[in-house]
């Protein structure tokens, strides 16, 4: 139907890519761990480390969002998340799939810092993308046909 409607936001300031990690790691804290607890619970309990950064300390992060009535929303945003990250190994830049802005893009403290950066308050964080140089001095190889 080409509407076209989910917007891409890149992060590269380091005192909101900062701000949101703080957030988010404020946010998992504050959440009871009990038998019933589901949502990112390896990231609940990994938060409490002194160096716990949910985008890997990566200097980019780009937010996937489309309206939250949008019935295509998951399926458009994943499948442009996943060229961004083909394209990303054919640069040999690193990447990865965070999830956690998903379930929070709702948070009081998550939200005030995507307003910020201009997400609009209609949208749902489908997924993000992180995107560095690896710290590995292997380089991936890629073999064509």
């Amino acid at each position: 139907m080409n509407s076209q409607c989910w917007q891409f936001t890149a992060v590269q300031n380091p005192a909101i890519l900062k701000e949101l990690n703080e957030n988010v790691i404020r946010i998992f804290q504050s959440i009871k761990i009990t038998n019933e607890t589901s949502l990112g619970l390896e990231d609940i309990k990994m938060s409490g480390e002194k160096d716990y950064n949910f985008y890997f300390n990566a200097p980019a992060l780009v937010i996937a969002s489309a309206p939250k009535d949008y019935e295509n929303k998951i399926a458009d945003c994943s499948l442009a998340l996943e060229n961004i990250f083909l394209q990303a190994t054919e640069l040999n830049i690193g990447s990865c799939w965070v999830s956690q802005l998903t379930n929070l893009c709702n948070e009081h403290y998550v939200r005030r810092v995507l307003d910020k950066i201009e997400i609009p308050e209609d949208h749902q964080v489908i997924g993000c993308a992180t995107l560095g140089y690896s710290n590995e001095s292997e380089e991936v190889e890629i073999h064509r046909n």
